[in-house]
């Protein structure tokens, strides 16, 4: 059994010697010293699930979260259950991650060692990682495509020892729910439909509320004003709103939702997708999935802060931040080390080298799994992948405040010199409005015309453009023709290929 400790307690008159590794709105991470907790010499890591409990050290230990609004009364606009999920279930899933990982033969404990608990803070205790993160390895130098090549075949390995260890890892991160009849809850088991329609709404929701000039005009009107005031229920009212806003523009958002689903299941799946309750108990045939290559054991966040730039002569590979850990399609952990914050293409030559990595990312899994992957299909779901994550991390970075902008780009010279009254506008418009458009732009045009000739080309097609018009109708992206400033954007990047 793991070590349990009472951790705010013990860390109440040691707040000189932490230092804040992370904060987020569900989460915070801090480097201890080991001796503060009795585990000799050197650092620990400490992740909080429930940083409401760590109250006093975030109001007085960090000139950085001096600037944020106490935790206990911080507003949130839309739906705040969905961004700052239960601290309990979060780490009890979390700390049965970390207990598996640890079970597995030592050149393949991909985790950070588990030292203790803390149930009443939610907080686990994680041994120091002393390595750069592929983060700080990006922002060292130039070469990002050897970095990123580096990266895809980190991806590989672990893939290879998540998929080695399937079941090992499925059966053991359950545990039993705190009600009468004890039933199991599987940490790893897939998102159902309704999961997934119920996150797509939230991340669309508060990309409306909160990049939506549009919206805010239309919010400020009287009779909104007057329809949010009858109701206690601020935040359902805003919701009808933000639906009644949509559907004066030409969007029905349940539809929208519907469609948008429909075809990613096609996309991803195509008729292989089991029934609901054998996709979450029955291991045997979702490994058989796995083998065929229809699932995988994902880490869920496969973000440079999160990978250890570890040698792979070492023989492992070694990632932090196992909580979207789960059974999905491998190529959402693709698309997330591919197009990412540091790594984003600019030029068909870049969008080109990314497919390139993902046919390496293909060969590699059938040379370490014996899996064997259709890379036209992989490519097109990747690619649509790289939209749905595109949407997700805009509905998370459009709720960053400067501070929180300033701490996730720290290091980051194309936002030192922006003052923080135009930094979240710069921040927006830089990490997702310009890759969208590039996106669309180098699919739609005659640069991407190779791609519609893979698998499902057109049902991609279609989610692109049913995700360009809803930013558009919505106000999000500015532009009353969508055709003519695209043709614009490529004569430009025509001009600057001629010229080169």
């Amino acid at each position: 059994m793991v070590r349990s400790l009472p951790l705010v307690e013990l860390l109440s008159d040691q707040l000189e010697g932490c230092r804040v590794l992370s904060v987020r709105r569900g989460s915070l991470t801090l480097g201890v010293n080991g001796e503060d907790l009795g585990f000799g010499s050197g650092q620990v890591v400490v992740k909080s699930y429930n940083p409401v409990a760590y109250g006093m050290f975030l109001k007085n230990n960090s000139e950085y979260l001096r600037k944020k609004p106490s935790l206990e009364s911080e507003a949130y606009s839309v739906n705040p259950e969905y961004y700052r999920p239960s601290g309990t279930y979060q780490w009890r899933k979390a700390q049965h991650i970390y207990e598996a990982v640890q079970q597995l033969p030592p050149g393949e404990r991909f985790l950070p060692r588990l030292l203790a608990c803390d149930e009443t803070s939610h907080s686990l205790v994680l041994e120091y990682v002393p390595a750069q993160d592929f983060r700080s390895y990006y922002l060292s130098g130039n070469d990002k495509k050897r970095k990123t090549r580096e990266l895809v075949d980190h991806l590989v390995e672990l893939h290879g020892i998540m998929g080695k260890n399937f079941r090992v890892l499925y059966d053991h991160v359950k545990w039993q729910l705190n009600v009468p009849d004890g039933t199991l809850t599987y940490g790893l088991r897939p998102r159902m439909w309704k999961d997934e329609c119920n996150r797509l709404r939230n991340y669309l929701r508060t990309i409306v509320y909160e990049g939506s000039e549009q919206f805010w005009e239309y919010l400020q009107r009287r009779e909104s004003q007057n329809y949010i005031a009858s109701s206690s229920d601020e935040t359902t009212q805003v919701n009808n709103l933000i639906s009644r806003f949509l559907g004066e523009r030409g969007i029905h958002l349940e539809n929208f939702l519907a469609s948008f689903l429909r075809r990613d299941l096609a996309l991803v799946y195509g008729n292989d997708f089991p029934g609901k309750k054998r996709l979450k108990t029955d291991s045997n045939v979702l490994h058989d999935r796995y083998r065929r290559g229809r699932l995988a054991l994902i880490h869920g966040d496969f973000n440079p802060q999160n990978i250890f730039n570890l040698s792979m002569s070492e023989q492992k590979v070694t990632v932090c931040d196992p909580d979207e850990m789960r059974i999905a399609h491998r190529h959402i952990d693709v698309a997330t080390a591919l197009y990412n914050i540091y790594n984003m293409p600019h030029t068909p030559e870049q969008e080109a080298y990314c497919l390139e990595l993902v046919k390496r990312y293909v060969e590699g899994v059938k040379e370490r799994e014996k899996v064997f992957l259709n890379s036209g299909e992989f490519i097109t779901a990747t690619l649509e992948t790289r939209l749905k994550e595109a949407i997700h991390l805009f509905a998370v970075d459009c709720r960053f405040d400067p501070a929180e902008i300033r701490a996730f780009t720290d290091g980051d010279e194309r936002f030192n010199d922006v003052p923080d009254s135009d930094l979240k506008v710069t921040f927006l418009r830089e990490m997702f409005v310009e890759n969208l458009e590039g996106f669309t732009d180098y699919y739609l045009s005659a640069y991407g015309r190779g791609l519609c000739d893979l698998p499902n080309a057109p049902l991609l097609r279609e989610q692109i453009l049913s995700v360009e018009e809803f930013f558009h109708k919505s106000g999000i992206v500015e532009g009353s023709s969508r055709a003519l400033s695209r043709g614009a954007r490529i004569r430009k990047g025509l001009a600057q290929v001629l010229q080169e």
